[in-house]
């Protein structure tokens, strides 16, 4: 079934801006609703969870816009998300790594499962931009 599902998405390119619209949208209401407002059972510093959600909303209306505007050259604009969204995971990263001392267990494992999810989107967006040529 899963296998089904990733091969529906890469057949068709603008459901993979879509998904990657919803995923920033929802990323950006955690950062902002839930880890902002409890930042203490996180540990990461609230200016740092406002530029992520800051970077999060951008790539919801990139990849939103995208997804209701792109039809001839979607390959460019789909790498691009994909490189960003790669950065996006790197600089989170970093951000953990730096603050590690301040984390609790919650944040890593909140930071790490949005790394995971994310890097499995770029896998999905890479994927359809080898299997499109």
């Amino acid at each position: 079934m899963l296998a089904s599902t990733i091969q529906k998405l890469i057949a068709n390119p603008r459901q993979i801006f879509l998904l990657d619209g919803v995923g920033a949208m929802i990323s950006a209401a955690f950062l902002l609703g839930i880890l902002a407002n409890f930042q203490a059972a996180f540990g990461m510093p609230e200016k740092n969870l406002y530029q992520l959600a800051g970077v999060a909303s951008v790539f919801a209306l990139y990849s939103i816009t995208c997804y209701f505007r792109v039809s001839e050259r979607w390959r460019s604009f789909l790498w691009v998300i994909a490189i960003c969204n790669t950065l996006y995971c790197l600089v989170t990263a970093a951000l953990v790594v730096y603050w590690y001392q301040s984390l609790t267990l919650l944040g890593v494992l909140y930071f790490v499962l949005e790394m995971l999810v994310i890097l499995a989107l770029v896998w999905l967006e890479f994927k359809c931009l080898s299997a499109q040529q």
